[in-house]
């Protein structure tokens, strides 16, 4: 039989005591906190299981944030493009109206004044910004995507339509407030080239009156025009003498435009046909919308001091520009202006006998190219390439036929590997799979890339993407040029946005409608009906893309909303006390610690008087 001492009663006491406080206190800290866990200890499982969860609903308080941001800067682009087509729409009625063969010049001269201001409203529209940020400059959007400009057109077109002087047109430098007209004379020759022949006679117009004279010799590309500096390219064909030539003296018209700042979505690469002794670099500034394709037509060398005649097509080599010519006397390269930008020709063989350019045919791409060695391989990129993307060629097996090349999406960090595909010697082209696109090899080349030789494939990113939810994101800006046109000033030169279909270029229509305006041109006004028609169709586009991307928001919203409500009620679940079945947990257990005490006095009689 086991004794039961007095030191066992108060172990005892003292241990349901302690526990007692310990589960009493327990309860109030979870009634202070409103949480059954507080602490590790409380439940490992349980705070391993909250936390994860609170990880997700951070997450999704991201995504939320930015589903927020992006529907503001879409929505203000929704209500933006609304007042552009009202305005496209107010100016065509005014087209329509100056069109009317019964009207005068003062009348038009009338319509012209409220088309400019519309122009100006178009302006500030191209150049709305978002908490400070420019939502039509790409990712330029801490400057303004439009500034005021001046573009030049030509009475005389091309091939297929386009204004002769384009090409041509190497820089304008001024303001006017006023459409400019040039008119070009030289006695007893039909046609004249600017900077190569003497004694071009030029009058200037301002209100369809001749206010300055001016002359250009041999030489001399820059026209003076009243506050305005035109420089054009050497070899532009002018008609001096009508009724040599069987076609109108040429007239350039100095009309309303806007230069677009921001940064597009395209960077150059190149594509060589002929003339593989020749390292061909497009320059890293420039649009280059559209892809151009480039012919050599000059039988010389670099730095022979001969000019260089050469012609470039943006449609594929349907029609090909006028011929422009390029200065060739620096021994070291031959600069080529074009569409976009320029392009370096180096030789490859500068020592002993130069290569010839006679034949040379390239093609600037969308999608650029930059090589990481001086192997002097021609590549480019196509495709839907949103980041950099390091290719490394790791071996190439003659024998089997096949290349084997790893890539990488953070800089060469870490590599996808183990990649091959079959060279076929058909193919001018040898196709290599990456993220979004293909890497495309100049088959002719393959056998001189050494091994481990790398090329960085860089596309130019306008576009501000938004991660709505896991691996899934969004662009909330849009990019000027494919709005509201304009034209890029590029070093070789201006070159108007919609190159393949310039009457989806608001801010060219536009202009183009002032000036016929300015001038009493009835012809030009009809001609900007339709052009006003197919721009107001350009705008209505994107607008809808706009919206579509917005409706793409707010289901996105929902269903992290809903994903939001069932996380937070799973960790409820496993954190939140039940308030009511805590009160009754408290009181019963205030309960037990009373009746602890009351026993153990009893018990132990713990009095001073039965102690002695």
């Amino acid at each position: 039989m086991n004794r039961i001492s007095q030191s066992m009663l108060y172990n005892n006491f003292v241990y349901y005591l302690n526990q007692s406080t310990s589960e009493l206190q327990k309860l109030y800290a979870e009634g202070s906190s409103q949480k059954k866990i507080n602490k590790p200890s409380d439940n490992p499982v349980g705070m391993a299981r909250i936390l994860g969860y609170r990880d997700s609903l951070s997450a999704l308080e991201q995504y939320k944030n930015n589903i927020n941001n992006g529907k503001a800067w879409l929505g203000l682009a929704d209500t933006t493009l609304s007042q552009v087509e009202d305005q496209i729409t107010r100016i065509k009625e005014l087209a329509v109206q100056a069109a009317n063969g019964s009207l005068n010049e003062s009348d038009r001269q009338d319509i012209v004044q409220e088309i400019r201001q519309i122009y100006d409203q178009l302006l500030d529209l191209a150049n709305t910004k978002y908490e400070g940020k420019s939502i039509f400059g790409g990712h330029k959007y801490n400057i303004d995507a439009y500034e005021k400009g001046l573009a030049v057109y030509s009475n005389k077109k091309g091939e297929n339509g386009e204004d002769d002087v384009i090409p041509y047109v190497r820089d304008i430098e001024g303001s006017s407030d006023k459409t400019i007209k040039v008119k070009f004379y030289k006695d007893n020759t039909a046609t004249a080239r600017i900077g190569i022949d003497d004694n071009i006679q030029y009058t200037v117009y301002k209100d369809n009156k001749a206010i300055y004279n001016g002359k250009l010799n041999s030489g001399e590309t820059t026209l003076n025009l009243d506050g305005v500096t035109l420089t054009l390219d050497k070899g532009y064909e002018v008609v001096t003498d009508s009724t040599l030539a069987n076609e109108p003296n040429t007239e350039l018209i100095i009309a309303p435009t806007a230069y677009y700042n921001g940064d597009n979505v395209n960077r150059a690469g190149v594509e060589i046909y002929q003339g593989f002794n020749f390292q061909i670099t497009p320059s890293n500034k420039g649009s280059f919308e559209s892809n151009a394709m480039v012919k050599i037509l000059t039988d010389t060398t670099i730095g022979s001091g001969t000019d260089v005649e050469y012609k470039y097509s943006i449609d594929g080599g349907v029609t090909w520009s006028d011929t422009l010519l390029a200065d060739n006397n620096d021994p070291n390269k031959l600069i080529l202006d074009l569409p976009g930008g320029q392009v370096t020709l180096k030789d490859l063989q500068p020592t002993g006998t130069p290569s010839s350019l006679s034949g040379v045919k390239f093609e600037i791409h969308g999608i650029g190219v930059k090589e990481l060695d001086t192997t002097n391989v021609h590549a480019f990129a196509t495709g839907d390439i949103q980041n950099n993307i390091v290719v490394r060629i790791d071996n190439i097996d003659t024998t089997s036929n096949e290349i084997s090349y790893s890539y990488s999406l953070d800089g060469g960090e870490s590599w996808d590997k183990g990649h091959k595909v079959s060279i076929t010697t058909t193919q001018n082209y040898l196709d290599l799979p990456v993220p979004g696109g293909l890497f495309k090899l100049a088959t002719t080349d393959i056998a001189s890339i050494p091994q481990g030789a790398q090329f960085v494939i860089e596309p130019r990113r306008a576009y501000i993407h938004s991660e709505i939810s896991t691996g899934i994101s969004l662009p909330i800006n849009n990019i000027g040029p494919k709005i509201f046109g304009g034209h890029y000033k590029n070093t070789g030169g201006l070159e108007p946005a919609f190159e393949e279909d310039q009457g989806k270029n608001l801010f060219e229509t536009v202009g183009k409608l002032i000036a016929s305006l300015e001038l009493n041109d009835v012809d030009g006004i009809r001609d900007s009906l339709d052009n006003l028609d197919a721009s107001l169709t350009q705008v209505g586009e994107i607008h809808a893309d706009i919206g579509a991307r917005l409706n793409r928001l707010n289901t996105a919203d929902s269903i992290l909303s809903d994903l939001e409500v069932n996380q937070k009620e799973r960790k409820s679940f496993i954190e939140d006390v039940d308030f009511a079945d805590l009160l009754t947990q408290i009181s019963q257990q205030q309960v037990v610690y009373q009746a602890i005490l009351k026993s153990a006095s009893m018990i132990m009689k713990m009095s001073l008087v039965n102690f002695v």
